[in-house]
């Protein structure tokens, strides 16, 4: 005897199987919630200790595949005993969806799609790489509120012909800035060794112990400590760490080591500069960096970011660029109005001094900036604390398991998949929402990668789940 043909709603949900499964919130549901809440445990356990896992992947996020790649392969190990079980809410099915949030809560707080970041310096090349997804998350930076620029102003050097003559520049330039009263100078240079150097660098020393002593001159006490003289140092990859390349000896006299800072930046793996390392070691001050230098001088008492990265912002009225060319000819031409303009751009106002060429461009958020521009970005960020931060650990691991949760659950009831995209939309639409209000008003960047590809991902491996699970009962039905 043959059986009736299946009702067009006989589906899987639909079976008698599935219809007994359906109760009310008696003992068997609460032991699947208690299995959830026994494998939540150790989840927050590992989020917890999350931090031990980033530092080691800082430089190169991808190297975190050895974390991830493992879990991969756990997953796909489950798949076969999930199918058996038709995505009911047993061991499997419950491990199979914590091994899947950790993997990507591990992916989101390594930042792996970053793959590699690089330390760019002096005449560095910045490293690209078209596969890289950065740029999909720099909308951060046109909601990120920033604050009017009122202590920097920026001048811009043509490079010296020889080095003499760009030590005779510079030398100038302290003197002009002393006289118009800046509250200091910070030069992204780095000083090599020079031949002659030692007749040069002592004019450029006087050039400097007299513009520490113009306030005497005026007849005012000297208070050479006021008037800082920042410079740029260079690094180099030791045996097991970074080390410091000194400047030219005959300058640290003048430039002690307490006055210089280095100058790299982190290039990320699509080559935009959006981030500067405050230290290159956490025990040595000498490798601080030049805007952290800088900017302790202009606020003593600085909060700085707890991971020691700078993701810095800018100033909503952005730093005018002022070539020191243009601001010389005028002071040999002696066009006293046109001085008297120059003067009051530098009044009050720490000058950072950089060069004006194309080998010292680079890209970043807002575009290709020189270097020192970068480094005025960092000192801004840092004195009006209105730098980046990224949230806690339990952000992105609540984020990535809220929506999986909740598609596990629902699955397991028997809730058919149009009510699990709509919940994905209106899951993924908040989270855009949530991510847009949390950057304007705490500047704090949600990474929406992550959280949006778990989620989206997860729905398309229940739908084929269930197709596989139903596709099993119609093979198992007697046809005789």
């Amino acid at each position: 005897m043959i059986e009736p043909s299946l009702k067009p709603k006989d589906t899987l949900d639909e079976s008698p199987q599935s219809q007994q499964d359906r109760k009310p919130l008696d003992a068997e549901l609460r032991r699947d919630l208690l299995r959830q809440l026994v494998l939540a445990v150790p989840l927050l356990l590992i989020g917890m200790s999350i931090d031990w896992l980033k530092k080691r992947f800082d430089d190169e996020p991808g190297a975190a595949l050895w974390v991830i790649i493992p879990g991969i392969i756990f997953l796909c190990c489950l798949l076969i005993p999930i199918t058996r079980q038709r995505l009911k809410l047993r061991w499997p099915f419950l491990l199979f969806v914590a091994v899947y949030i950790l993997v990507f809560f591990v992916a989101a707080e390594t930042r792996v799609l970053d793959w590699k970041r690089s330390l760019v310096g002096y005449d560095d090349v910045v490293p690209n790489n078209f596969l890289a997804l950065n740029r999909l998350g720099d909308w951060h930076y046109w909601l990120a509120p920033a604050t009017v620029n009122q202590d920097l102003a920026i001048v811009l050097m043509k490079p010296a012909e020889t080095p003499s003559l760009g030590r005779i520049q510079i030398a100038d330039l302290i003197t002009y800035a002393r006289e118009s009263q800046a509250k200091g100078v910070a030069l992204d240079f780095y000083f090599a060794n020079s031949e002659n150097g030692e007749a040069l660098n002592r004019y450029l020393c006087k050039q400097l112990d007299d513009a520490k002593h113009i306030d005497q001159a005026k007849g005012q006490s000297p208070n050479s400590a006021e008037w800082p003289i920042f410079v740029g140092c260079d690094f180099r990859l030791g045996e097991d760490r970074l080390e410091r390349v000194r400047i030219d000896p005959y300058l640290e006299y003048c430039l002690p080591e307490a006055n210089q800072g280095h100058a790299v930046g982190y290039a990320e793996w699509d080559g935009v500069i959006r981030s500067i390392p405050l230290s290159l070691s956490r025990s040595n001050r000498s490798l601080e960096s030049l805007s952290l230098k800088i900017a302790q001088k202009l606020v003593p008492q600085i909060k700085v970011p707890k991971n020691g990265i700078l993701q810095f912002t800018k100033p909503v009225n952005d730093f005018k660029q002022i070539k020191w060319a243009e601001v010389w000819k005028n002071y040999e031409e002696g066009d006293e109005k046109r001085i008297e303009a120059d003067r009051l751009e530098l009044q009050d106002r720490f000058i950072l001094v950089g060069e004006d060429s194309a080998k010292d461009r680079f890209p970043t958020p807002y575009g290709d900036q020189p270097g020192v521009m970068i480094h005025a970005y960092a000192v801004h960020s840092l004195s009006h604390q209105r730098y980046i931060e990224r949230p806690r650990w339990w952000v992105s691991l609540l984020a990535i398991s809220l929506s999986c949760y909740l598609m596990m659950v629902m699955t397991s009831r028997g809730v058919g998949n149009l009510k699990l995209i709509l919940m994905n939309v209106v899951f993924s639409v908040s989270m855009v929402a949530i991510a847009i209000l949390v950057i304007y008003f705490w500047l704090s960047w949600i990474d929406l990668i992550y959280p949006l590809l778990a989620t989206w991902l997860f729905l398309l491996l229940l739908v084929g789940l269930k197709r596989i699970g139903f596709v099993k009962i119609q093979a198992a039905r007697p046809l005789t």
